[in-house]
C-alpha cells in the first residue's frame, strides 16, 4: 500500500509538530557538522535559495517509523560562467579503493 501524505511545502509541513521538529533536527545537525558558515554575498552574485524536503519513513506494516527533513540548495539555477566557474564532486570508483587497498597490502 502506497501513502503519500508528505508535505510538499513548508507551509504544509508547519501545520505538524512532527514535520517541524524534523526541520530543527536538520538545523541542529547542519550546525553541529559545520556544514556552512553564513558569508556575505559578493557584489554580482546571485544568491541560491532553499528549499525543504520532506519524508515520512514507513515501518513494513505502513506505520510511521520517523519524520525525516532535508534543507538543500536549488542549485539548478546557477549558470556556469556565471554564479559558479568549476564543480567539484568528490568521486570514487570501486577499482581505485580496490587498487589502493591492494597497494596497501603489498608494502605492508
Amino acid at each position: 500500500m502506497y501513502l503519500n501524505d508528505e508535505p510538499r511545502t513548508f507551509e504544509e509541513a508547519k501545520k505538524l509538530k512532527e514535520c517541524l521538529r524534523a526541520c530543527k533536527d536538520e538545523i541542529e545537525s547542519i550546525t553541529r557538522l559545520e556544514s556552512w558558515s553564513l558569508v556575505n554575498l559578493p557584489p554580482g552574485s546571485n544568491p541560491i535559495g532553499l528549499k525543504w524536503i520532506f519524508k515520512i519513513k514507513r515501518n513494513s506494516n505502513g506505520s510511521i517509523n520517523k519524520y525525516k527533513s532535508l534543507l538543500v540548495a536549488k542549485g539548478y539555477v546557477q549558470r556556469y560562467g556565471i554564479d559558479y566557474e568549476e564543480v567539484f564532486a568528490p568521486v570514487a570508483r570501486i577499482e581505485t579503493i580496490c587498487f589502493l587497498i591492494n597497494l596497501a597490502a603489498t608494502n605492508g
